[in-house]
C-alpha cells in the first residue's frame, strides 16, 4: 500500500548484491531446521546473538549445509530507510526474475536465488522481521523432507498426544491454545507436521507462542486434527476424505507463492495424503470455553479404535 516505500525497498537489493560478495558475516550459525540443512551467515555479534536466541541450534557438520542464509541488518545499509516498517499491510509481496525471486514484506526484504543461497534485510531487533522472512524461504524446502509448516494450534494431553486444531484467521486457534490448562502448548500460530512412519507434529519456531523448554527435535504424534468452528454448543463431525484434503491444503503456510509453485503443490498434496492416512480429521463445534475438551478426550470408540489400528 505503501508505493514509495516499496520502490525505496526494491532499490535495496542492489545494496545487498553488493553487500553479499564482500568478506563482511564474521559469524556462522549452523542449524538443522526441520530437515532442512541450513548456515545462517551474519555480519555482527549481536544479530549472531538474536538468532541464537530464536532458533534451535544443531550441531551439524558445514559441509551438510544445503541452504545459506545471509543476514543484512540496518547498520549494513547506508540508506536503510527509518520507515522501514511503516505499511500497514503484512502481504508479502513476490517477484521474479532470471536472478531468482524477491520478496517484499512489510519488515523484511529477501532474495533467494533458488539454487541454494538465500539473502535478507531485517532489523533483528524486530524478531517478527526475522521469523516473516524464514516464514517465506524456508516452507518450501521442507517439503523435500517431508515437513509441512501448518497454520494451526498444537496442543499436547497428558499422555504425550497431541491435538491439532486448525481454521481461518480468527476462527480460535490463539483462543484454543489459551484454554489448554495443565496441557502443553506447542504453538498457537504456526507448527510443522513431519511425515514419517507415522505423522508427529512439532513446534515450528517461527513466531507465535511457544514453549520455550521444548526441544526442536522433540515430536509428538498426532491423535486428530480439528477444524475450527465456533458454536453455542461443542460437538465434533468427521470430515470427508476431500474436506480433509482441502481443510489441511488450505492451512500450509508460504506453499502457493513464487517459483515452483506447480511442484510445491503436488508435494502438499501428497503430504496430506498421508496425513489423512494416519490422522483422523473432524469438525470442531466449539465454544469460548473449556467445554470442548470434554468432547475430543473422550476415550475412543470401538470403530475408531479399530480404524487407529488399520492406520498403525
Amino acid at each position: 500500500q505503501n508505493i514509495n516505500l516499496s520502490k525505496i525497498k526494491k532499490s535495496l537489493f542492489r545494496e545487498i548484491k553488493v553487500r553479499t560478495s564482500a568478506d563482511i558475516f564474521w559469524h556462522e550459525l549452523m542449524l538443522d531446521f526441520h530437515g532442512v540443512p541450513l548456515r545462517c551467515r551474519v555480519t555482527s555479534e549481536a544479530m549472531f546473538q538474536a538468532l541464537q536466541s530464536l532458533l534451535p541450534v544443531s550441531d551439524i557438520a558445514i559441509e551438510a549445509c544445503t541452504t545459506t542464509i545471509l543476514c543484512f541488518g540496518p547498520e549494513d545499509i547506508a540508506s536503510f530507510p527509518t520507515n522501514f516498517s511503516d505499511e500497514a499491510t503484512p502481504d508479502c509481496t513476490i517477484f521474479e526474475n532470471s536472478q531468482g525471486e524477491y520478496a517484499i514484506q512489510r519488515d523484511f526484504v529477501g532474495h533467494d536465488d533458488l539454487q541454494g543461497q538465500i539473502s535478507i534485510l531485517t532489523d533483528w531487533r524486530n524478531t517478527d522481521g526475522i521469523y516473516n522472512a524464514l516464514r517465506w524461504a524456508l516452507p518450501r524446502r521442507m517439503l523435500q523432507h517431508s515437513r509441512i509448516l501448518l497454520h494451526s494450534s498444537a496442543v499436547v494431553n497428558k499422555s504425550g498426544q497431541a491435538y491439532l486444531f486448525l481454521g481461518h484467521s480468527g476462527a480460535g486457534k490463539t483462543t484454543v491454545a489459551s484454554l489448554a490448562d495443565h496441557r502443553l502448548v506447542l504453538g498457537d500460530d504456526m507448527n510443522v507436521v513431519v511425515v514419517d512412519r507415522q505423522v508427529l507434529v512439532k513446534q515450528a519456531y517461527l513466531g507465535g507462542a511457544i514453549s520455550p523448554d521444548r526441544e526442536n527435535a522433540h515430536a509428538y504424534p498426532i491423535r486428530a486434527m480439528f477444524w475450527l468452528k465456533q458454536s453455542e454448543v461443542s460437538g465434533i463431525t468427521p470430515l470427508t476424505t476431500v474436506s480433509s484434503l482441502q481443510k489441511i491444503i488450505a492451512s500450509a503456510a508460504n506453499i502457493f507463492i513464487g517459483a515452483n509453485r506447480e511442484e510445491h503443490a503436488k508435494n502438499v498434496m501428497q503430504l496430506a495424503m498421508k496425513i489423512i492416512e494416519h490422522v483422523p480429521c473432524y469438525e470442531l463445534q466449539f465454544q469460548k470455553n473449556k467445554e470442548f475438551w470434554n468432547v475430543i478426550e473422550r476415550p475412543l470408540t470401538s470403530t475408531e479404535k479399530i480404524c487407529s489400528m488399520a492406520r498403525d
